[in-house]
């Protein structure tokens, strides 16, 4: 008759878990913003190509400045995937907590994209 165990993770093992889910919700969101970036891209693009000599439409500019929040949104990204992986060849604790504050400061980033694209690009007048 075999007796099975069961194993409480410990405090290195979760916070293992947490360090790889980080970076696997980083560099989603690092790809997801580049998508972004690439689709407002080609909308500028289109726009600049009809425009010639005149002043741009207000759009442009508005994607100019998306265009900016998502290349701040993926470097921001980058960075914490690079803490990450150094992370786990490091293991020091003081790389986890500013892992776990880069990571809120992320989700207020993103919270801001979102704000500012519903705020000034989503206008209905």
């Amino acid at each position: 008759m075999r007796r099975y165990q069961i194993e409480i993770p410990t405090q290195a093992t979760l916070q293992s878990d947490f360090v790889i889910g980080v970076l696997s919700g980083v560099l989603t969101l690092a790809s997801l913003s580049l998508a972004i970036f690439g689709f407002v891209y080609s909308i500028f693009a289109q726009i600049m190509s009809q425009v010639g000599i005149q002043r741009p439409p207000d759009i442009a500019y508005n994607l100019k400045e998306v265009a900016k929040w998502t290349l701040t949104l993926t470097c921001f990204s980058s960075l914490i995937a690079l803490m990450c992986i150094i992370w786990v060849y490091l293991k020091n604790d003081m790389l986890l907590v500013f892992i776990s504050g880069s990571l809120i400061m992320l989700l207020i980033i993103t919270c801001g994209v979102v704000f500012y694209i519903i705020k000034e690009l989503m206008k209905l007048q």
